[in-house]
């Protein structure tokens, strides 16, 4: 957190390995011990979702529009976790249900069916599932 201009955007882009063309990381960026700057790509990517969690700014761009919310909730968490679809489903309830929405109603939603906010939770509560050790 930040005020306006701070840097956060582009740290985390930095940590994301999304600096646009041009701009580099100097120095190192240390995640459980290991500089992502020179990871390789493959070991990088399998950062995200499990143990770095992301909240993109444009939480909409989270979701597809034409899936409804459960399914693309469960789906992130079968992906990053070897667990039968009723244990994901449960899960997703739970962290919908946390971040103060109605679960059920949300689980079975498309994003275009909820306020800006509800899909803001919803797209919050996807990135909590999975239990990362840094959220951006």
């Amino acid at each position: 957190m930040g005020e306006s201009g701070s840097g956060k955007s582009i740290t985390a882009k930095a940590i994301l390995g999304l600096l646009p063309a041009g701009i580099t990381v100097q120095g190192q960026i240390l995640f459980q011990n290991k500089n992502i700057v020179t990871m390789p790509v493959k070991e990088h990517r399998k950062l995200f979702g499990k143990d770095i969690g992301i909240i993109f700014q444009d939480y909409r761009g989270s979701f597809t529009p034409f899936i409804k919310i459960g399914k693309q909730v469960v789906e992130t968490i079968r992906t990053h976790h070897l667990i039968p679809k009723k244990e994901a489903k449960n899960i997703a309830l739970q962290v919908l249900e946390e971040m103060g929405l109605e679960a059920k109603r949300v689980y079975q939603s498309y994003p275009f069916q909820l306020s800006g906010g509800q899909v803001q939770r919803a797209a919050i509560a996807m990135a909590l599932a999975l239990k990362p050790s840094l959220l951006l």
